[in-house]
């Protein structure tokens, strides 16, 4: 099920930056397949792994279903709108642990609620979020900001999208997703047998997405991007590194 889940997260990254709403339609639909290669933070027996991308992106007039995002906004103007967004983080199947950390229990994900503003001004759009979880699995909080921009490399063809951003992520948060119970920490002999609760962190993200307009309903997308994790989260023991890098390749068709 979370391997599910995380194709159709996942591939909310690529199409977020190339799903765009008809001017003349309220509704807009597209679906996309591909796959994507990439490596996580966590101590996994297999270090990268290949996924297959299935999803659909939907905007009806100011509601929208972005995969691993829902939003209204209800405020839009001059380029910048507001609006109260929903979200998922993932979390983890103990058994894609080492055989060291099988005392682990599962993480589920977790969903939260929030506000969010974008802005666009000529190629650049600039996206603030804050959120916290009301689903009862991990109730953390985050807090981020992004900016991107678009550069044309062949007019109505091809073109340039890199993003940058960073996420702040409370206690709970990391406490939840990258920290050990005193139950796991000394039934698996993990970090000692001591439980390891980390404080409020930040997460940095780099992307780079070259996309292909083949004409008005099919694109393709060429993805890369690195999440860099501080160190309240890469000091777990359940955490191999800190970073984490993909890549992927997806082929899109608007259908509205």
């Amino acid at each position: 099920m979370k391997n599910k889940l995380i194709i159709l997260i996942l591939s909310g990254l690529f199409f977020s930056t190339t799903a765009k709403a008809d001017q003349e339609n309220k509704i807009s639909l597209s679906v996309g397949a591909g796959v994507i290669t990439r490596n996580g933070i966590y101590q996994s027996e297999d270090k990268y792994k290949t996924f297959p991308v299935a999803a659909v992106n939907l905007k009806y007039d100011n509601f929208y279903i972005n995969y691993d995002e829902i939003g209204y906004d209800f405020y839009s103007e001059d380029g910048m709108k507001l609006g109260v967004i929903g979200k998922v983080h993932l979390g983890y199947d103990s058994e894609d642990l080492k055989d060291e950390y099988d005392s682990m229990e599962d993480r589920d994900f977790d969903f939260h609620l929030g506000l969010k503003t974008t802005y666009n001004y000529d190629i650049y759009k600039f996206v603030t979020f804050a959120t916290g979880d009301v689903s009862g699995e991990s109730d953390g909080k985050s807090l981020g900001f992004e900016g991107s921009a678009r550069y044309t490399m062949i007019d109505g063809k091809l073109y340039f999208i890199p993003a940058a951003g960073v996420t702040y992520v409370d206690g709970d948060f990391v406490d939840y997703f990258y920290g050990v119970k005193g139950s796991e920490a000394v039934a698996g002999g993990i970090n000692d047998g001591l439980e390891y609760r980390g404080a409020g962190d930040v997460i940095y993200g780099l992307k780079g997405t070259f996309n292909y307009i083949y004409n008005k309903d099919l694109s393709f997308q060429w993805i890369n991007g690195v999440k860099l994790y501080g160190g309240n989260i890469n000091n777990s023991p359940i955490v191999r590194k800190d970073y984490s890098v993909y890549t992927g390749l997806v082929i899109s068709y608007r259908f509205l």
